[in-house]
């Protein structure tokens, strides 16, 4: 199933729901594929088998995950049957059955609504607090960011950033609630990279085609974002207030990365990507993980001319926000191969540069995230420059003054593979 982070989630949203069911009455978990829903209502059941009538379950219900439960317990159902949903009014008992009214649904308009009949073996008689779970699919949510710059980015000075989010909410189904508890997961679609010029022709049963081969793209981690509030969930679009903070002083960071500069020897630089990075603190207003976004930029206020358009990736709290800007040609970047030499009977010392020229009339910080090009075992031997090693890459973060080159050298020690 697509959406086993939101099942995985289920746990912890009954714990919330089970502790507080008049305060906590829904909880929707909003999924790439599916939304996981979770229902309490008290009904007063018969120990043995009866019926639950559940009135105005959406057309888009995945039948097959419908589950009841008890706070402690699941409620065993022994069978089921759906059709079309009579008029919602309200709870009530007949005989030896239990209806569950959705009163709280959209307009049939907005989409099918159907009933469901759940057999059920209760353990024990009297009023029960029953938990409705099931799967719905037809709900998006994606993320969206404006910022506020106030200062001039192309001083590369620190400035200050105003910034406001919201979670736009797509609802093409029936469901609708006055108060729920929300909860995203998953990534949604981040944008699309530019394929490069040309054409290349690959013989698929060479495997020194993998060389040219585009890169698989490693699976992202599936997040979880809570909505702090209680929120109204109507069927079509929703807006949702999602952050504000105002104020959050934000520094230009120039990054070059191993993927976007390969090795050459070519006398134009390729541009470095410029980033605003922000810190992502309780005490500056924030202090939630942040979904990745488009970021709107403005100069001055919200109202103020829109200057660029950014992406924001996930941020966890207390990590860096970093708002990429695109690629500037103000700063520029080279990485190149300097050769090797024999260093041991099967090791070698092979060396490897990296220039950065600043063509602004101000300093700039940079980041050189750095992941040799070679296939072999290697340890870093000298470096001109201090760098961190994280995760295989060599981490340089440097400021180059206004107007001029600078380079970084490394020496790696690499060990022949032994047969």
């Amino acid at each position: 199933m697509h959406f086993r982070s939101s099942i995985r989630l289920a746990a912890m949203c009954s714990l919330v729901a089970a502790s507080a069911i008049a305060e906590e009455p829904v909880t929707l978990a909003v999924g790439p594929a599916s939304t996981l829903v979770q229902e309490w209502r008290t009904l007063v059941l018969q120990r043995g088998e009866q019926e639950i009538e559940v009135l105005n379950l959406p057309a888009e219900t995945d039948m097959s995950s419908l589950q009841l439960r008890l706070k402690r317990r699941a409620l065993p159902v022994l069978s089921w049957s759906a059709g079309e949903a009579p008029a919602p009014d309200g709870f009530s008992r007949r005989g030896r059955d239990a209806r569950w009214s959705r009163s709280g649904s959209g307009d049939s308009a907005a989409g099918d609504l159907q009933t469901v009949r759940l057999r059920v073996n209760s353990p024990s008689s009297g009023r029960q607090d029953v938990q409705l779970i099931y799967l719905v699919s037809n709900i998006t949510w994606s993320a969206s960011y404006q910022v506020a710059v106030r200062g001039e980015v192309a001083d590369d000075r620190p400035v200050s950033v105003d910034l406001w989010s919201r979670i736009t909410l797509v609802n093409s189904t029936a469901l609708a609630f006055d108060r729920a508890r929300l909860y995203l997961t998953g990534l949604p679609p981040a944008p699309p990279a530019k394929k490069p010029p040309g054409f290349l022709m690959l013989n698929r049963e060479s495997p020194l085609s993998d060389l040219w081969r585009p890169a698989v793209p490693r699976p992202e981690p599936q997040y979880t974002y809570e909505i702090p509030e209680p929120v109204r969930i109507m069927p079509g679009r929703s807006d949702i207030k999602f952050t504000v903070a105002e104020r959050l002083p934000a520094l230009p960071l120039y990054r070059l990365t191993s993927e976007a500069v390969p090795v050459s020897t070519r006398r134009k630089g390729w541009p470095l990507e410029l980033l605003l990075v922000l810190r992502n603190r309780r005490a500056s207003g924030l202090g939630v993980a942040l979904p990745p976004g488009p970021v709107d930029i403005h100069r001055g206020s919200l109202w103020g001319p829109l200057t660029d358009r950014g992406w924001l990736p996930h941020t966890p709290v207390d990590g860096e926000m970093r708002i990429s800007l695109g690629a500037s040609e103000d700063v520029q970047g080279w990485r190149r191969d300097l050769g090797r030499q024999r260093a041991d009977v099967d090791a070698w010392h092979v060396d490897y540069e990296i220039e950065i020229q600043n063509l602004r009339k101000s300093p700039v910080m940079i980041e050189v995230e750095e992941a040799p090009p070679v296939v072999l075992a290697w340890e870093l031997f000298s470096s001109t420059e201090s760098c961190v090693r994280r995760a295989g890459r060599l981490i340089f973060r440097q400021e180059v003054p206004e107007e001029s080159r600078h380079r970084i050298e490394y020496r790696l020690h690499v060990r022949e593979a032994a047969l």
